[in-house]
């Protein structure tokens, strides 16, 4: 078997697991929130951080939704550099991300996740479709 046939289901499976995770954590961030907060802190305070921590999660679902449709669409699945880029990433940020549900680290730390796991793959994704559409660039 070809390398295809292994990078094309890895970084599809990558992407729904981490968004099952995020979608997971978003619906239960309320340990996360407390354990960023001191011992002793206002609505105010946990207003604030429950509004970053949203923030966070929420632009991660949106750059998981656009990668998984430029993926579905076809244009970068058989992009080689592009699957091996994106598997990689979004198994490491899978792998952050459970660590994050199941040992509440403070939410200033899942920026990172979401800076190398989610940022990196969708710029290069952002990329190839500007390369394959625009400048007509076959891979």
């Amino acid at each position: 078997m070809n390398s295809i046939s292994y990078l094309v289901p890895t970084r599809f499976l990558a992407i729904i697991s981490q968004l099952v995770i995020v979608i997971m954590i978003l619906l239960s961030r309320t340990d996360n929130i407390l354990y960023s907060l001191p011992a002793t802190y206002t609505a105010d305070d946990y207003n604030k951080v429950d509004v970053e921590f949203y923030t966070a999660l929420s632009l991660t679902l949106v750059l998981l939704v656009f990668e998984l449709l430029s993926f579905f669409s076809g244009t970068t699945m058989f992009i080689h550099y592009q699957n091996i880029i994106s598997a990689l990433a979004h198994i490491c940020g899978s792998v952050t991300s459970v660590f994050l549900y199941l040992c509440f680290w403070p939410i200033s730390n899942y920026w990172y996740i979401f800076g190398f796991c989610n940022v990196l793959p969708s710029m290069t994704e952002f990329i190839y479709i500007i390369e394959v559409h625009c400048f007509n660039l076959g891979f």
